[in-house]
């Protein structure tokens, strides 16, 4: 259920093209990825 009515946080992350997918499932399938905060 996706609610306009609520905050949200968090991000959603999309390839493009498909090799952007490509490389992106496996950044995330490897846990190369990482968060910067601040």
């Amino acid at each position: 259920v996706h609610r306009l009515d609520r905050d949200s946080s968090g991000v959603l992350v999309m390839g493009r093209t498909q090799a952007s997918t490509l490389l992106l499932h496996s950044i995330f399938r490897e846990k190369t990825s990482g968060a910067t905060y601040t």
